[in-house]
C-alpha cells in the first residue's frame, strides 16, 4: 500500500503573536504525567543527517522503547512544520536502544520549527509538541570536491 500525503493550505484569522510573545525553543513537553524531551533541541542543523532523540519519563522513571506500543503501524509519529517557509516533514522513527523515540532527517532550510510527536503507552495515545530552531550546518561544498577529485 502506498502512502500519500494530501496537503492543503488553509487561511487563519485571529490574533497574531508578535515580540516576545512567540516564545523560543521549548524541547521538553508533558502529556498525562508523562515528559518527554527532545534530547537534542540544540542541535538541529541543515546539509547533514539530523537525528531527532525523544526521550520519555513517567513517575521519575526512563522509559525504553519496549515501553512504546504500535500506533497506527510505527512506534510514534513525528511532524515537523517550519515557521517561515511552511516546510512539512514527515519523519519515522527508527529503533535506537538508547531512546524510546529516535528518528533521523534531512532539514533543508534553516528557521523556526514546530515538532508534533504521537505515540502511545498503555493503549493512551499521547502528544508531545517542540520548537526548534534549525541553524546553518557544514554547507556541502561541491566546487571544493570537484576541485580535490580533479587534482
Amino acid at each position: 500500500m502506498a502512502q500519500a500525503l494530501n496537503r492543503q493550505e488553509i487561511e487563519v484569522h485571529g490574533h497574531h503573536i508578535t515580540g516576545n510573545e512567540e516564545g523560543s525553543n521549548k524541547w521538553i513537553s508533558e502529556d498525562n504525567g508523562y515528559i518527554v524531551t527532545l534530547e537534542n533541541g540544540n542541535d538541529f542543523k541543515i546539509n547533514r543527517t539530523q537525528s531527532v532523540e525523544i526521550s520519555v519519563e513517567k513517575d521519575r522513571m526512563k522509559l525504553q522503547e519496549s515501553d512504546m506500543q504500535q500506533y497506527l503501524g510505527a512506534s510514534a509519529h513525528i511532524v515537523m512544520i517550519g515557521k517561515d517557509g511552511k516546510e512539512f516533514l514527515q519523519i519515522h522513527p527508527v529503533s535506537d536502544s538508547r531512546f524510546p523515540i529516535y528518528a533521523e532527517t534531512h532539514i533543508e532550510k534553516v528557521g523556526v520549527y514546530r515538532m508534533w510527536v504521537q505515540f502511545k503507552i498503555d493503549g493512551q495515545v499521547l502528544a508531545a509538541d517542540f520548537t526548534i530552531d534549525v541553524v546553518q550546518g557544514g554547507k556541502i561544498d561541491n566546487e571544493k570536491s570537484s576541485r580535490y577529485i580533479n587534482h
